[in-house]
């Protein structure tokens, strides 16, 4: 965690980790699975919150690895309850910023490329603070490009090195900090605008963080 995908040969090895290791990959769009290697071998024993759960696949995984806890996964697109069918969590339809947990249930909250869309920081830092225990884990993915992109289609913000600086800072003053060093490296522009929406030029990577809930 707390590094960025520099490579597109990091993308074909972290699809032969998640299967050398029983992992469920993400069939539909592969270069997710960089995200799923980064988050999924940190994943313990406790109540677990996706948030952005839709097609995620960290809620099966927990499941399939014989991981104990309570699994919710919260998203706002109203298909999710149809998505989870026959998968071990329980779905909610909600925004991820105002969901109806009690304080301090969770041990990990996930969330992968969703904080680029539309989402605010300081509510989404704050309600993951309060759901999380002290001690509780965040672990987020997210589109990253060192230098701000101008003119993107509504709904997408793929975060600079600024936004992120800020995004630490927010998570900070929530009692939510990351404990080792960011490895701010990257390569190549791995991932290409126009595989995704029709804005060509407009290429990026991914980035993955992990933070800890203050102990008081």
């Amino acid at each position: 965690m707390n590094e960025f995908l520099r490579r597109k040969s990091q993308v074909v090895a972290a699809t032969q980790f998640l299967r050398e290791f029983g992992w469920d990959t993400n069939e539909s769009c592969c270069i997710k699975d960089w995200d799923l290697a980064q988050i999924l071998p940190c994943l313990r024993n406790g109540n677990i919150l996706d948030m952005g759960a839709y097609g995620s696949m960290v809620l099966q995984n927990h499941h399939k690895k014989g991981l104990v806890g309570h699994r919710h996964g919260v998203d706002l697109n109203p298909n999710l309850v149809e998505y989870r069918k026959n998968q071990a969590y329980t779905a909610t339809v909600c925004d991820l910023c105002y969901t109806p947990f009690d304080d301090c249930f969770f041990d990990t909250v996930t969330c992968l490329s969703v904080i680029e869309h539309e989402v605010n920081f300081g509510r989404f830092i704050k309600e993951v603070s309060r759901v999380l225990i002290p001690g509780g884990h965040l672990y987020a993915t997210f589109d990253y490009w060192p230098d701000k992109y101008k003119g993107l289609p509504a709904g997408w913000n793929i975060l600079c090195k600024q936004d992120v600086e800020d995004l630490l800072v927010v998570a900070s003053d929530n009692h939510l900090n990351v404990l080792t060093f960011i490895d701010w490296t990257t390569e190549e522009a791995v991932v290409r605008g126009e595989d995704w929406m029709p804005v060509r030029g407009i290429n990026y990577t991914f980035g993955a963080l992990e933070f800890r809930k203050k102990i008081t």
